[in-house]
């Protein structure tokens, strides 16, 4: 074997698991008991980690094992949160109200993207109260005939109405953060 930058690339893996090939990922990565632990059907789990140590690798392992047993998965990255509680209040409780309901909109939208139009369609909104993946099915059969699904797709959406479940990975939520005494300033991730 000839040490190219490609060769080494697909021997060694790329450094940051965003920029990994998803085939070379998995053939590569290590499922250790922190990745079981991570995956385990609770409600809530917090990683916390170093920078490094392969938390974006596990997420990313992750959601292809979702992809691949029928479960909706949502990432969430930095560049999906940045217009999260932009607002210069110094209230708490109002920032914690922004992020809920940013979050809540972003899962929302990326859940009905999965499912794609024939023709492109502007982003949709979410605009009630409620449960988000039943409020994300109401969005998608609403719209089902002008659906384009291949039958994995179709499989899919059989399943999120079946069971109402999905998966969300929130990555890297803390790069750029700084400890200021301000909360507009240790909210303000860029």
């Amino acid at each position: 074997m000839k040490f190219t930058e490609e060769n080494i690339l697909k021997v060694f893996g790329n450094e940051a698991a965003e920029s990994e090939d998803p085939k070379n990922l998995r053939g590569y990565y290590f499922k250790s008991k922190i990745y079981e632990q991570v995956t385990s059907k609770v409600p809530l789990r917090l990683v916390v980690g170093h920078k490094g140590i392969g938390k974006s690798a596990l997420f990313k392992v992750a959601g292809m094992e979702d992809e691949e047993n029928g479960m909706v998965s949502v990432t969430i990255r930095p560049d999906d949160i940045i217009s999260l509680a932009t607002s210069s209040s110094e209230n708490f409780l109002q920032l914690i109200r922004d992020w809920k309901d940013g979050l809540r909109q972003i899962i929302f939208s990326k859940i009905v993207e999965q499912f794609p139009y024939k023709e492109p369609r502007q982003k949709t909104a979410l605009n009630s109260a409620g449960h988000i993946i039943t409020l994300a099915l109401a969005s998608i059969k609403a719209v089902e005939k002008h659906l384009d699904l291949s039958e994995a797709k179709k499989r899919l959406l059989s399943r999120l109405a079946d069971n109402c479940e999905a998966n969300v990975y929130i990555d890297d939520l803390d790069r750029g953060w700084e400890a200021k005494k301000s909360i507009s300033d240790v909210y303000r991730l860029y």
